[in-house]
């Protein structure tokens, strides 16, 4: 995890079908509140490149969301 970001993995959101969606949370480490950023991919949340942008965008103020889709 990098400095001044707080990181939570798989939060779980539910769906109105009951589908279950996992988004990994990126924010900075401080009070907030954020503007946030949702980003849903039918990829793999977890690739480099999106994780590495997510905490750019967190150490600069911002929460950040990685969510898979169904």
């Amino acid at each position: 995890m990098a400095a001044g970001i707080k990181t939570e993995k798989n939060v779980e959101s539910t769906m109105r079908d009951g589908t279950i969606l996992r988004a990994d949370v990126y924010q900075p480490d401080r009070s907030g509140p954020y503007p946030t950023i949702l980003v849903r991919t039918p990829y793999d949340k977890t690739r480099d490149i999106l994780i590495e942008e997510a905490e750019i965008l967190a150490r600069n103020g911002y929460a950040v969301m990685l969510q898979d889709i169904r």
